[in-house]
């Protein structure tokens, strides 16, 4: 009684998910198991035995016969959908039961043929998602494909996998490509699950950048932010060879107390010698071994290049001896009492 309860639990788990109109063929194969585990999948096939009375074997042989197709008929019918249930119960017997299914829903697979074919075409491997797994997404629909009567070769599925493998694959599919050998559809899987594993195994393993490095002890602050509305640029309205011109006016000298010029730029400063003129090339200024005056004529006052005032002590002739032996005279030179020149 125990090893009959644990058959019939051992069926019941063999037992195919309940057809809801897609995928017959596969449905009907393993309807085929089911039945055939239960032992009754003979009578589908079985021919029929004739009524007779006058043979007792024979009459008692029919009803096992439909005893064995009513058990039959009863099971295909439990592994219907309820929409499927309510159309194909009423057909009497097993045989023409899984007929009217298989023409019914055979048909329709054909055009679901095309529709995997095309899955299997436009199929591609993308970056971020195991190479493995979607490698048996592709070997998915190649069993599809095979359960629909359209076989495909081993060496066109790896070459198929090998052509869809995403950017970062390329080359190591490029590798596989120069390979003479031919190479099974299983040892092209090992192959791949080794490289995946050997990348993974990279990934862990590589060092930090030296970017990272840098800023291991490092705190950094939040920048500042400016507001739009607060942050304006200034425009000085100068080229890009231009100067600031600053106003000298008020800028008071500490050495000799007047203003319009600095300290550094004072003649009355210690050690500090007058500007030199552009005429005064390859004339010497000096004693009076290279230049003689005139009587001095004294009176009034004049205005320097300092803009300040100094009294005039004299006005004369000045003969500067040039370099080149001949002499310059010079008429009209005021003198004052300053290290500068006016």
């Amino acid at each position: 009684m125990d090893l009959n309860i644990k058959n019939v639990e051992s069926n019941n788990n063999c037992a195919p998910e309940r057809f809801s109109g897609q995928n017959f063929k596969r449905w009907q194969a393993r309807m085929k198991f089911w039945l055939t585990t239960l032992g009754i999948f003979y009578i589908i096939d079985a021919p029929s035995i004739p009524d007779s009375k006058e043979e007792p074997g024979r009459t008692h042989a029919l009803k096992v016969q439909k005893e064995q197709d009513y058990l039959c008929h009863g099971k295909i019918c439990s592994r219907l959908e309820d929409n499927l249930f309510d159309i194909y119960y009423q057909i009497p017997s097993a045989h023409d039961l899984l007929y009217a299914l298989e023409k019914k829903y055979s048909t329709e697979d054909v055009g679901l043929e095309k529709y995997h074919m095309g899955k299997y075409l436009d199929f591609k491997m993308i970056e971020g998602k195991s190479i493995i797994d979607q490698t048996h997404e592709l070997q998915h629909l190649v069993l599809e494909l095979n359960q629909a009567g359209i076989p495909i070769h081993e060496k066109f599925v790896v070459a198929a996998i090998i052509e869809k493998l995403s950017n970062s694959w390329k080359i190591f599919g490029l590798y596989l490509k120069q390979k003479r050998e031919t190479i099974s559809l299983d040892d092209f899987l090992v192959s791949l699950q080794k490289e995946e594993k050997t990348r993974e195994r990279d990934i862990i393993l590589k060092p930090p950048s030296s970017d990272f490095q840098a800023k291991a002890n490092v705190v950094l602050g939040q920048k500042p932010k400016f507001k739009k509305k607060d942050f304006q640029k200034k425009s000085n309205n100068l080229g890009p060879n231009q100067k600031i011109k600053k106003d000298k006016s008020k800028v008071e000298c500490y050495v000799c107390h007047k203003n319009g010029h600095y300290a550094r730029e004072c003649f009355q400063r210690k050690g500090k010698k007058g500007k030199s003129f552009e005429g005064q090339v390859n004339m010497t200024i000096g004693g009076d071994s290279t230049a003689s005056r005139g009587e001095p004529e004294s009176g009034g006052r004049v205005t320097k290049k300092d803009a300040s005032v100094a009294q005039v002590c004299g006005q004369g002739r000045v003969d500067l001896k040039l370099t080149s032996g001949k002499v310059l005279s010079l008429h009209g030179v005021l003198h004052v009492p300053s290290s500068g020149r006016i």
